[in-house]
């Protein structure tokens, strides 16, 4: 379990809370694999579903996870790299999204929820928010 450029990207987004949420059945297994990755640390928060009993795109693991970094849902900035779970159920929570896609990803026509964003490696997520903090769409 490895995210290429997620430890870059972490160290970049500076003055932000920073969280996971994970459909994984296995909290000790998730977490280990963080830790041994060195991103455990870079966390303020870790929700993953063998914890809460519930599921992605369920809205409740979604607001869960804004509670447990201390942030409203409203002022969240939810990345994933699935459209039915991750961009779905983050929108129906009030959080920005951004889709993280791949090289066979088609745009139009693919997906019920349009993500806010969209960028092909995780990598590109200061643009995002640079954007995202330029256009004012975040208050603090």
């Amino acid at each position: 379990m490895t995210v290429e450029g997620a430890r870059a990207t972490l160290q970049g987004v500076v003055g932000f809370r920073r969280g996971l949420l994970t459909n994984f059945t296995d909290s000790e297994f998730v977490r280990q694999c963080l830790a041994e990755q060195g991103l455990l640390g870079m966390l303020d928060c870790v929700v993953v579903s063998a914890d809460v009993g519930l599921r992605k795109p369920h809205t409740e693991i979604f607001t869960r996870l804004a509670k447990l970094c201390g942030v409203e849902a409203g002022e969240t900035l939810f990345v994933g790299d699935d459209a039915a779970n991750d961009v779905a159920g983050a929108k129906a929570a009030g959080m920005q999204t951004v889709l993280v896609v791949g090289e066979n990803y088609i745009r139009e026509g693919t997906h019920v929820v349009e993500p806010d964003f969209v960028i092909s490696s995780i990598s590109e997520l200061d643009v995002v928010v640079n954007r995202i903090l330029e256009s004012g769409l975040r208050d603090g």
